[in-house]
This record gives C-alpha cells, structure tokens and sequence, in this order.
C-alpha cells in the first residue's frame, strides 16, 4: 500500500485569486495577479462577515476588516498609537486608522530568498544592485569593483543585495498607528508606510515612538496636500531605486514593466510638491502654514539624499531663505513640532555648509555655536534612550573628529610643513577608524555616521584607509539603499587623485550631492 503523502495545508491568498480559482501570488498590498488584470485586490487581510459595521449579506462580505471597523490598539504586538500634534485641528482626525507594520513583504517575491547580515565590519559585495536607470547602473557598478579591494571575512554579504533596511541593527520597531481617510488609495497608502518604515529611520540617530520623522511628518502630510507629494515623492523614488526585484518578477507574470505598487511617477510627485511650494508665500502669518513650508523642504531634502540628485543646493539656500522670512527661529514657535523643526534645520544646515562651498564650510568649522548645531538631535535622543549613551557619545565623537578633520586642512597649510602634512593625516583618519571599532554590537546609531565618515574618507591617504571606508560607505548603502552613497564613492576616487597641493575641501562641492 502506498504512503499516503503527508498533509500540507493550503496557504491562502487574496479573495479575487480565490474567486478565480488560481494560486495567489500573495504579494503585498495587492497581488500582480489582480493588478496584471486590473482587478481591484482586496488584499491579504482578514475578511470577517457578520461583525459590527459589516452587513450580513453576502453582497458586503468583501469588504476588509480595514475597511469594516478601525483597528483597535489594545497593547497586543507593542502596538502604539501616535497622537495628531496639537496644532493640528481636530476635524482632520479621520476615523479609521492604520498600523505600521515594522518591515515585512515589500522585498517578499515568490522564489526570492534572502541573507541576514551577520558581519558588522564592511566587506567587499560582489554582485550589483540594479537601479532604474542605465546612469545609475553604471554608477553603482563601478562602485561594487571599487568594494571588492575591501572584501574580507564577509563575502556572504554579497548575496544580501535586497530592499533597504531588512538587517537593522536595533531591535525591530513596535507597531504603530496614525488615522488615515477612508478613501485613501491602496498604493498611496503603501507609499505612505514605506516611507515610515524606509526612510524614518535613516533620519534620525535612535529610531522609535519619539523620531518626528514618522509621528509628526506623516500626521501633518494628511491635512496638506504638498507636503503628501514630497512624502509620496520621495517613497516613490526610493521604491523605485531599490525595487527592481519586485518589478522583475512582475514583468516575467505579466509582461509589463509597470510597478503596480508605485501609484504615480516619483518625478512627477516631486515636480508637482515644488510648484506647489513656490505658490505658497514664505510670509505665512499662520503657525501652521509655516510649519508645513518648512517640513515640505526638509522632507525634500531627503529626496536629494535617496536620489543623489544635484537640487539639495538649491533647496539648501530655500530653506535658509524661508526661515529668514519668516522671521528667524523664534518666529517658528515651540512645541513639539517647532523644536522638530529647529533642530533638523541646524542638522541639515550643518552638515550642507562643506558641501554647499568651502567658504560655507571654514564659516560652520570655524564657529564653536556653530559647530554645536549639529548636535541637536543628539541631545534630543539621549534624553528618550538614555541607556544608549554609549553609542550616542561615540557618534558624538566621530561627529566631532570628522569636523575637526575638515578644519584642520587650512591649518595645515600654515602650521605644518609639507612633507609632514600627510603624515598628521594618516594619525587622524586612523583614529577615526579606530573610534568606529569601537562602537557597540547591536547598538543603534551608525546610521547617522555617513557625513562623518565621508569626510574621513576625503583625508584618506593610505590604501588601507581607502579602503575601509570604501567598504564602510557602501555598507551604508546596502542598508538604506540612498543612491547619494553610490556617487559619493565615485567623487571619493577624484579627490583621492588629486593633486596633492590641492585641498580636498575645496573639491567637495564638485559632487553636487548631499552626503548625511
């Protein structure tokens, strides 16, 4: 008698593949299979009948429970829900809310399976991440050869190439919640969550309920239409960067090479944000307003971050020029938001100025207030995580040496003789690399270490300097997946064959790339 086979249940997809009678692709938030037919996907949610604000006919029982009743935070799964800030009117709380999930499926294809990153020093990846465009292929390329002089102990590294932050170093982040409309689409909504789950965290040094990023943006991008496309935009142009495994797959089920989850064009998005910001006066006598302005730039100013693009000057000098209007930091209000506000501007501003020209740069370097402006932030963590003090004074400290590294390229044209200058060099990169060895296992925080590294890397003069930071940098960058990584490594080999009687300071702004 034969062996009966063993008994494998069935793993369910969408209720429209169901109905079709064929095998779900299970792909979030909606199937390729539905979207490949045009077929509205319920999803992969729970459908419940006969419970409260679902009708017990069967003509509603394809309805969701998102779509039946809100999502009630009761402390299962950690779930938090983020209060609207107080300048926000009580009108715009929509009613139904939806949870951020901490980071699961977007990277999920059928077939696809990934490698946790289990080395923390940088190695050398071997294969290519793929991006939209052939420039930036080439881009990212010649950058993997350039790694390769760094590969050691980690080459499984290479076989990790998926969607950004899947291999956090901190522990996962707990659910959140924020009202959402009602009507609000299935891939603006996705859009949404990406950038909460995506981009968040990369912003801030201690990801958590406190980062203003996901709970104070997201809330004030519902009540205002140009700050939504800036969020959208830069959701969309991330996604696009770093989801050509999704879109591959898709193009082999359906022959399209549409992504069905990016719901508009992130030029567009980003294009239609700025028109809409130039029509808004900076002269904004309403609290809100301002704050609106001011966050739309900011959250842009990611968008130059994730797609290396050249408008973080321009949006530099925007954002200089709107706070100046409206009448310097104290015109932008206290609370929760406005101190948001004050300490990302100082941060962005800070670390803008050596890239912006070296003029800006030797004006921030030289100024002790200053200097002290980009550490805002930090403060402002370690008062919510104090037992992370340790790694946050050792991201102070590199902060720290990366500035002093920059100033000390002028003093060093009075102060030191020339065959002696290189030498000062090679002892302070060392002991950047050294203070970087120290940091933490498992602790947050080496995400904010990019402009500080970049730096560092600029006063590279051995081999093996170039080459930690060669690997260290394009780590970042298969972690966060922001392509101004990709061409910071490029602009690092010009610098590093420049003329030696030129200063590398002088040669930062040439990129054109906002690096932090």
């Amino acid at each position: 008698m034969p062996k009966s086979k063993p008994y494998v249940p069935k793993i369910k997809g969408c209720y429209e593949c169901s109905q079709r009678r064929i095998n779900c692709d299970r792909t979030e938030p909606k199937c390729l299979k539905c979207s490949s037919k045009g077929i509205e996907c319920s999803g992969l949610h729970v459908r419940y009948r006969f419970s409260s604000g679902v009708s017990a006919r069967a003509k509603s029982t394809t309805k969701t429970a998102r779509g039946a009743f809100a999502l009630r935070t009761n402390g299962e799964d950690d779930a938090q829900t983020l209060a609207l800030p107080s300048h926000v009117d009580q009108a715009q709380k929509f009613k139904r809310p939806i949870r951020w999930r901490p980071h699961q499926g977007i990277d999920r294809v059928p077939g696809k399976k990934t490698a946790k990153d289990s080395s923390k020093r940088p190695t050398g990846p071997t294969q290519k991440k793929t991006s939209s465009s052939t420039g930036e292929q080439s881009l990212i390329s010649s950058t993997t050869e350039i790694s390769s002089s760094a590969k050691s102990e980690g080459d499984h590294r290479s076989q990790a190439l998926r969607l950004p932050g899947h291999h956090a170093r901190h522990s996962p982040l707990p659910l959140f919640a924020v009202p959402l409309p009602h009507n609000i689409s299935s891939g603006k909504r996705f859009l949404l969550r990406h950038f909460a789950d995506q981009i968040a965290n990369e912003m801030v040094v201690i990801d958590g309920p406190h980062n203003g990023w996901r709970h104070l943006i997201l809330p004030v991008a519902l009540t205002d239409e140009t700050l939504m496309d800036a969020v959208l935009a830069v959701s969309a142009f991330h996604r696009s960067l770093n989801a050509s495994n999704t879109s591959n797959n898709h193009h082999k089920m359906t022959g399209h090479q549409s992504d069905p989850f990016s719901g508009a064009e992130p030029r567009g998005l980003y294009t239609r944000a700025i028109v809409r910001l130039k029509s808004r006066g900076f002269h904004e006598s309403d609290a809100q307003n301002r704050h609106t302005i001011l966050l739309t730039i900011l959250v842009l100013l990611t968008s130059a971050m994730v797609t290396g693009d050249s408008d973080f000057t321009i949006l530099c000098r925007l954002l200089q020029s709107a706070v100046e209007a409206m009448g310097g930091e104290e015109a932008i209000g206290g609370g929760e938001l406005g101190e948001f506000i004050n300490r990302q501007t100082h941060k962005l501003l800070t670390y803008a100025a050596p890239l912006l020209s070296e003029e800006s740069g030797l004006a921030i370097m030289s100024s002790p207030d200053r200097r002290l402006e980009a550490f805002d932030c930090l403060n402002h963590c370690i008062r919510q995580h104090p037992e992370h003090e340790e790694a946050v004074s050792l991201v102070v400290d590199l902060i720290s040496q990366a500035q002093d590294i920059y100033l000390n390229q002028f003093q060093q044209d009075h102060t030191l003789l020339a065959h002696d200058q290189p030498l000062a060099s090679v002892f302070r990169v060392q002991k950047f690399i050294d203070t970087v060895g120290r940091f933490p296992d498992d602790s947050p925080g080496e995400q904010v270490l990019v402009w500080a590294s970049f730096i560092a890397a600029s006063a590279c003069v051995l081999d093996e300097h170039k080459s930690f930071f060669q690997g260290y940098l394009f780590q970042h960058y298969m972690r966060s997946g922001f392509l101004n990584l990709v061409k910071a490594l490029e602009h690092l080999r010009l610098i590093w064959a420049r003329n030696p009687a030129e200063r590398w300071t002088r040669l930062l702004p040439r990129a054109g790339i906002f690096i932090m």
